[in-house]
């Protein structure tokens, strides 16, 4: 793995020979690690991506997106890059579909004890959608279930996607498991300390509870990193209209155990929560990359856009420096800085924000470059002199609903 700040991008419902295809580039803009969609067998007779979670509850790897052998040469061409394999994986239901090949589970109704955390969906008849609806921690004492078959068959699958060296996993819907199958299950595979014992490789592990009260996520922090919605809700309201961006400051879970994101396959293929446009959705995970705390994930439609690429570049330049939002920011103004050497600056206001004379009290004197726009500005003795070489104006100019970032130079 390149020693580089850690982060993702999320590759959603892509075949896995085109992900591979697409690993120079995103190791060339920085991205660390590549977060798969679901690689286990799934239902065949629902309709849209919502099949990638409907798994058949057989512990193998191989669906519409690709076999193993793919797998095995996405995960290759991965590591030859410098980067590691992140793969989604459900683990709390499975799909009940009668027409399903399914193995061990397709007969079984599995509720929960307090450390069961297998479901399988229920089926309203042949090319009806398929709903999960379960929520095993309330379900716990009205049945008593034996966890063995269940630990056994997730070891198994964990087991294997490590064996052909997957560097980490994404947990589906985990606020439906409760902690303690977590602590066993990671016993079991041999995950400890964030790491696989059996070979002392580091892992990235993360899950997925879509809820904005910091609280359901804090339940997990202590077993893995968590994907941080309730910033993602946050900032949703933040850049909407009437919203105060400052309020994007405002720490929900702990950094270190953070998974920040902007939006996701729910958001963009689904109905879960919405920025207001697509520019908000850009601003909001250029933020995320400027602020450069926890592990941000990027969705892959918007990696490839230039304000996600240079806002990448500002996250690597700038990893180690704390961030701080400045005290003249405003309820549209968004001033971030990174140490004494790099500076965001984020308008959400649909006018030109301009300031004649603006402080760069503690930065570095000297030529910042600016990543989106790729102009120079000056500072001498905290003060903006030039705002764009050959300008011969100083202050401070940035367009309607944009960002600009910039880096003190070596």
């Amino acid at each position: 793995m390149r020693a580089q700040q850690k982060a993702i991008v999320q590759e959603f419902a892509v075949p896995f020979a085109r992900v591979r295809a697409a690993v120079p580039l995103l190791a060339a803009a920085g991205f660390t690690h590549v977060q798969l969609s679901p690689v286990q067998p799934h239902c065949a007779h629902v309709r849209g991506w919502t099949r990638l979670y409907q798994p058949t509850g057989e512990p193998a790897v191989g669906n519409s997106l690709g076999g193993e052998s793919d797998l095995v040469a996405l995960i290759e061409a991965l590591h030859a890059a410098g980067m590691g394999l992140v793969v989604d994986v459900v683990l709390h239901h499975t799909c009940g579909c009668p027409l399903c090949s399914a193995a061990p589970m397709r007969s079984l109704q599995w509720a929960a004890d307090a450390a069961c955390a297998w479901a399988a969906c229920l089926w309203t008849g042949p090319g009806a959608k398929v709903y999960e609806r379960f929520n095993m921690k309330d379900w716990g004492p009205r049945q008593q279930v034996d966890v063995g078959p269940v630990l056994a068959l997730h070891t198994v699958l964990l087991r294997k996607l490590l064996s052909l060296g997957a560097d980490g996993f994404r947990f589906d819907a985990c606020k439906h498991i409760p902690p303690p199958y977590f602590t066993r299950l990671f016993e079991a595979v041999g995950i400890r300390d964030g790491k696989d014992s059996r070979t002392g490789r580091e892992l990235l592990i993360y899950g997925e509870a879509l809820d904005g009260d910091p609280r359901v996520l804090n339940e997990y922090t202590g077993l893995m990193h968590m994907l941080d919605f309730p910033l993602t809700f946050t900032m949703a309201g933040a850049l909407a209209p009437g919203g105060d961006v400052r309020q994007m400051a405002r720490d929900t879970i702990s950094q270190w155990r953070a998974v920040p994101l902007a939006d996701c396959h729910d958001s963009v293929l689904g109905s879960s929560y919405r920025f207001g446009d697509d520019t908000d959705a850009v601003l909001a995970a250029c933020f995320l990359l400027a602020r450069g705390a926890g592990v941000p994930l990027v969705y892959g439609g918007r990696a490839e856009d230039h304000r996600v690429r240079a806002a990448l570049q500002f996250f690597q330049l700038l990893a180690g420096e704390g961030f701080c939002i400045r005290a003249d920011s405003t309820r549209t103004l968004l001033l971030l800085t990174r140490g004494s050497r790099g500076l965001c600056v984020l308008n959400k206001a649909g006018e030109w924000a301009c300031v004649d004379a603006f402080t760069m009290h503690g930065m570095r004197d000297g030529v910042w470059r600016e990543l989106v726009c790729g102009f120079d500005v000056r500072v001498r003795g905290g003060w903006v002199e030039e705002w764009g070489a050959g300008s011969g104006h100083g202050g401070m100019r940035v367009g309607p609903r944009s960002l600009l970032l910039l880096v003190a130079q070596v």
